[in-house]
């Protein structure tokens, strides 16, 4: 095999016993680790987001984008979601609130209750227009008014219990 020889401060990249010349290799610097060539650096994103199309004019559009739109879609495995998600768990230790909950109430005003008590604004709002009793009463006697303590999550549960009376 002939050796191989370079001219001192030559930039070429040498892999096995072939040598590349300068022009091919000069657009992307790869790193060199012994005697192979590391891959080159790649930007690699993904979007998960819908961006545009949002037009809050129309109920149409303004329904694709939550997640149930009535009372009865609400379903035991949601309200668990929520209980995990919004971190009750985390807090209580056990899924015994939940359970006792949602043996006698319908998941969607489980959700509102736990959404009023965690001041979760949009959650509420979405299970307002869902349909959510905002008269249900939990263990303690309380309903979502007495949960809610942003003057705005209020004003939505009083402005909903106007239009139900």
């Amino acid at each position: 095999m002939p050796a191989l020889i370079l001219a001192s401060g030559a930039p070429t990249a040498c892999r096995a016993a072939c040598a590349r010349p300068v022009s091919r290799c000069a657009t992307v610097a790869r790193p060199m680790t012994g005697s192979r060539m590391a891959p080159a650096a790649r930007d690699v994103r993904m979007a998960f987001f819908k961006f545009g199309g949002k037009d809050k004019s129309t109920r149409e559009k303004e329904s694709e984008y939550t997640y149930n739109t009535t009372r009865e879609q609400y379903t035991y495995e949601e309200l668990e979601e929520y209980f995990n998600y919004m971190g009750f768990l985390a807090e209580e230790g056990t899924y015994d609130r939940m359970h006792a909950l949602g043996k006698d109430r319908h998941p969607a005003d489980v959700i509102l209750l736990l959404a009023c008590a965690a001041n979760d604004t949009p959650k509420v709002e979405e299970l307002l227009k869902a349909g959510a009793d905002p008269t249900v009463k939990d263990l303690e006697g309380k309903t979502s008014m007495d949960w809610a303590e942003k003057p705005e999550l209020r004003e939505m549960l009083t402005k909903n219990l106007a239009a139900r009376a």
